[in-house]
């Protein structure tokens, strides 16, 4: 038998997936556990759990736990709430700075706890903004901070929503008989104008930016950075058709922190180099409390970041292109009796092609739901609070 099963970690790391192969147990040695996640001191923190598995085997990102929370030195507990999208929602906004803290785990017999960690105070950013690449094909986004404290380490988190919408633009829908219509049973077929009813045209997903954001100042003359570059968009995406919005939060993480994550990411994209950092260097914070030695994948930093946010209106300027989801793949239905069969296969209807008086008219373009639909792409109807325009 070899010595190890060759494993993959499947999870994202900083809500990202990394080719990355990590420490390999020894074979019956079990799972390891991956957290991922930092206590954001001021902030709601967020932390989502998963563990390797065996090649072939079942695969698991997101892990129910039975416990997750936060801990102070002064006997403080913060208890994590488990969301829809398992992951472990703690509020920790009111947590006091001068504390210490640490993340705790526990799962079956098995507690799993990172180091306890002084708060480090994030530098506040100055501004964010973006720029083109020379073909325009491109946007960057940028951030421009400085400080005059001696931490010199930097790890961002970018929350992202954006609107967008669906190829076409429906004016009706399709009930089909024995359906419902505003309560009231449908006898047959029945295509509906949608009126003051809210369509499926307009739709808003979020997200985290998926790439590791890092970087230090510790061999720059100056604690600073200047418009320095976190990521980019393509304009073919569906986040630069109509409004984007990135809530970026900057962390300061110590040396070691820093030096754990820049060892991931370097495994990341050198995996097999023959002078690659071996996966045994990648050590983090995290143990389980009654066998030390064991392997757990992750590092919880503490910190109090600093939060800024971005939108812009790609609507008010010429960046988006043309992308393949937003062309429409449709056809036109001329007979009532064929409504049931295109609907059963996936197309949705959209407007009629020629109408009369009595509104008694069969003649209709129907397009593939991913064309009508904006939910298909990912996204859903729940537009924040503080969206900059009136769409439904």
């Amino acid at each position: 038998m070899r010595l190890g099963l060759l494993l993959v970690l499947t999870f994202m790391v900083g809500a990202c997936v990394y080719d990355y192969v990590p420490p390999v147990p020894e074979e019956g040695e079990g799972e390891v556990l991956v957290i991922n996640g930092d206590i954001l001191i001021g902030q709601m923190t967020e932390i989502q759990i998963g563990k390797m598995v065996q090649v072939g085997g079942e695969s698991e990102g997101n892990l129910k736990v039975d416990h997750v929370y936060v801990e102070d030195n002064a006997g403080g507990r913060y208890a994590g709430v488990l969301t829809e999208e398992i992951r472990y929602l703690i509020d920790t906004k009111d947590a006091d700075p001068s504390r210490e803290y640490r993340l705790v785990v526990e799962k079956g017999s098995s507690i799993y706890e990172s180091e306890w960690q002084p708060v480090l105070q994030a530098a506040e950013i100055d501004s964010l903004s973006y720029s083109f690449n020379d073909n325009r094909d491109h946007i960057h986004i940028e951030v421009s901070s400085h400080s005059d404290d001696n931490n010199r380490y930097y790890k961002w988190k970018a929350r992202q929503t954006w609107e967008y919408h669906s190829a076409s633009n429906a004016l009706y829908f399709y009930v089909p008989a024995g359906g419902s219509l505003d309560g009231s049973p449908v006898p047959v077929d029945t295509v509906v104008s949608y009126e003051n009813r809210v369509n499926y045209y307009f739709c808003w997903n979020t997200g985290e930016v998926s790439d590791l954001l890092m970087a230090s100042t510790a061999q720059m003359s100056e604690n600073r950075f200047v418009r320095h570059r976190l990521y980019s968009m393509e304009c073919h995406e569906p986040r630069t058709q109509m409004v984007y919005s990135v809530d970026l939060y900057q962390e300061a993480v110590s040396e070691e922190a820093w030096r754990y994550y820049e060892a991931l990411k370097n495994n990341s994209q050198n995996v097999g180099g023959l002078f690659s950092p071996q996966p045994s260097e990648v050590k983090g914070n995290i143990r389980e409390r009654s066998h030390p030695e064991r392997q757990v994948i992750g590092y919880v930093s503490v910190t109090r970041p600093s939060v800024k946010r971005l939108t812009i209106d790609f609507e008010t300027f010429l960046f988006h292109k043309l992308g393949d989801w937003e062309r429409v793949a449709g056809e036109i239905v001329a007979d009532r009796q064929n409504w049931g069969f295109y609907y059963q296969h996936s197309y949705l209807v959209t407007y009629p092609i020629m109408m009369d008086e009595s509104i008694n008219y069969n003649r209709f373009e129907w397009a593939f739901a991913r064309c009508v639909d904006c939910r298909m792409l990912g996204g859903n109807k729940n537009k924040p609070d503080w969206w900059p325009n009136d769409h439904r």
